[in-house]
């Protein structure tokens, strides 16, 4: 049990964790650029095929 303690003990010293919280941000962040953009681009799909009306009607992701 000790020797386990101490052997994760030391990895985590070695490992940076800003640098794990700095890509986990980045990838929070990208995930959400594109699904925003793609529901925007939807959005505006919509309005084209449809001339405005039922764009602003419908809600949703499909």
């Amino acid at each position: 049990m000790t020797t386990a303690f101490v052997l994760i003990e030391n990895a985590a010293k070695d490992i940076n964790f800003w640098w794990i919280g700095g890509v986990a941000v980045f990838a929070i962040l990208l995930i959400s650029w594109v699904i925003w953009h793609n529901y925007r681009d939807q959005e505006e799909f919509k309005r084209e095929l449809y001339g405005g009306s039922e764009a602003k009607r419908s809600r949703g992701w499909f």
